[in-house]
């Protein structure tokens, strides 16, 4: 068994160094691996910050329209005599 192991990564390095295949295909699909890797990342940043800007415009939207609609009520709603009254004309019970 400690033979294998010891076998192993000789064999590796030998291939390695021998093969100029291996080398080429290799190195192409580690750095393939980091590109895509890079790519996905930008990609997905992109879209959780759209997401995130669109979701805070309908929040905003949503909340202005609620505001408006309370604005109305309260601008409807009869909250008698527009001017106070005069000190000392309240009526004592």
């Amino acid at each position: 068994m400690s033979r294998i192991l010891l076998f192993l990564p000789r064999a590796l390095r030998r291939t390695w160094r021998r093969s100029l295949f291996i080398r080429v295909t290799s190195t192409t699909l580690v750095l393939s691996i980091a590109v895509v890797g890079a790519l996905g990342l930008l990609l997905l940043s992109n879209v959780t910050t759209g997401l995130l800007e669109a979701k805070e415009r309908s929040a905003v939207g949503e909340a202005s329209a609620g505001l408006g609609e309370a604005q109305r009520l309260l601008d409807a709603a009869d909250t008698g005599p527009s001017t106070p009254r005069p000190r000392g004309s309240w009526t004592a019970w």
